[in-house]
């Protein structure tokens, strides 16, 4: 049998035929990981700033494909950098196989991805699940790749047979207590409507009112808004691609027929995935986006969802709502000496971060995640 790294071979995402993209996209939702999957890769893909770096392992040269690690070659400053695709906007990542190729698979593909290492100068593996196996030692005397920052946290919730109203059940009183209220305090004072997915004539509005109230939110509290243009542009081809293939949801709420929070996220098979929310910070004092956050989650749990994940991010509320908590590790190899600058650059960055405050940490985060989405 061949060495493992002899069964990878680099696709053309554009030249892909639709059973290529079938085999690719079921080992995506197979980890029910909505950024591993080809579409997700075509939203983000920008031929003029980056070269696609698609691979594809076999565990035999006849097999069919047994994993795919879909990658971007950019520019990153000086740095030309190897990272998954929407890497600042994607939640986790990883690579699209049988959970139990992964160790295999990913050591055959890191194996071809440094085979050619003098075309990248760092490779960013920026929030993956399962460190151990994407940790495979050196490569040609070179470290292989390690933790550049801190884990990022994702926390979910999961239903019971007994769906919502058993996972209500679990919250505190004072939890229940207040949503009772103000949900009787906006059906009292306002004619309250939820509407869900919309079809593809109404999408680019409720994008366009998903966006605004996003960028509101995040003005609100203090940060920059996360969504430039060319996240804008990616969000919006993967919610069409997405509403295609039947992951798109989208919520909103109306009080007196006036549009006041929205929220946009997937259904991939049992789990329902939290993308991106917003809401009118006018109507901040009537709660209007837990209003909304409740809605979205009795809805996963009338669809059938086993579970209900919020994805990246340790906001204070989610620990209300959340039963569970993940971690994903984001690893950094570097191809040459430009690379190790950059990552080392990187990790006193990291190290210093630790020491500041966290108010000033999340608003520095979250500039430089804005510059890194330009």
């Amino acid at each position: 049998m061949k060495k493992g790294r002899d069964c990878v071979q680099m696709l053309d995402p554009a030249a892909a035929g639709e059973d290529i993209r079938c085999r690719w996209r079921d080992l995506a939702l197979s980890r029910e990981n909505p950024f591993l999957t080809p579409e997700w890769f075509e939203a983000w893909h920008d031929p003029d700033r980056e070269a696609a770096w698609v691979l594809a392992w076999r565990r035999r040269p006849d097999a069919e494909i047994g994993a795919v690690l879909p990658l971007l070659l950019g520019r990153d400053g000086f740095t030309r950098s190897l990272r998954f695709p929407g890497a600042d906007n994607g939640d986790w990542f990883g690579i699209a196989c049988d959970p139990a190729d992964q160790s295999e698979a990913v050591a055959a593909c890191l194996a071809a991805v440094r085979e050619r290492s003098r075309e990248w100068d760092a490779l960013r593996l920026d929030r993956v699940e399962d460190e151990g196996s994407w940790v495979v030692g050196k490569a040609g005397g070179r470290p292989g790749p390690r933790s550049f920052r801190s884990p990022d946290v994702l926390p979910f919730l999961t239903f019971g047979d007994g769906g919502y109203e058993e996972w209500l059940a679990s919250r505190s009183r004072n939890f229940r207590s207040q949503l009772g209220r103000r949900q009787r305090r906006a059906q009292r004072d306002h004619a309250l409507v939820f509407a869900d997915t919309p079809d593809r004539a109404g999408l680019a509005g409720a994008l366009e009112t998903l966006f605004g109230f996003h960028e509101a939110r995040r003005e609100m509290q203090g940060g920059e808004g996360v969504l430039v243009p060319r996240a804008r542009q990616a969000y919006s081809r993967f919610a069409e691609l997405s509403l295609e293939r039947g992951w798109l949801r989208m919520h909103s709420l109306d009080f007196d027929g006036e549009p006041v929070a929205s929220w946009y996220g997937w259904r991939i098979g049992a789990r329902y995935c939290y993308g991106i929310s917003g809401f009118d910070p006018g109507r901040e004092e009537l709660a209007v986006g837990t209003l909304l956050l409740a809605h979205t989650i009795e809805r996963a749990a009338s669809e059938g969802a086993a579970v209900y994940d919020f994805l990246w991010g340790e906001e204070s509320y989610k620990d209300r709502y959340a039963s569970g908590r993940r971690e994903v590790s984001s690893l950094a190899e570097a191809g040459g000496i430009r690379g190790r600058l950059s990552l080392a650059g990187r990790r006193g960055l990291s190290s210093l971060s630790r020491a500041i405050p966290d108010g000033i940490r999340h608003r520095l985060r979250a500039m430089r995640a804005r510059a890194g989405r330009r």
